[in-house]
């Protein structure tokens, strides 16, 4: 095994950990707090220049608590 794979198991774990983290603190969030996060994220990201001279944008389907960009999709 190579000194590099060695060093990229506990970034791993890290990395597991927190989704882990993350996916338990959206588990505990209202319906309205999640709507209104996707409400602030998509304000701040169609605000930005980038966005306004995309030509093209990708997306997601939220899954597991996850912020829905459909109000971003939806200014499209």
């Amino acid at each position: 095994m190579s000194p590099g794979a060695l060093e990229c198991r506990p970034q791993k774990r890290a990395k597991a950990e927190l989704r882990r983290n993350l996916r338990a603190r959206r588990a505990v969030l209202a319906p309205t707090e999640q709507t209104r996060a996707a409400e602030r994220l998509a304000a701040h990201v169609t605000s930005t220049p980038l966005f306004r001279v995309s030509t093209r944008i990708a997306c997601y389907l939220a899954h597991d608590g996850e912020i829905d960009p459909y109000i971003v999709v939806d200014q499209i």
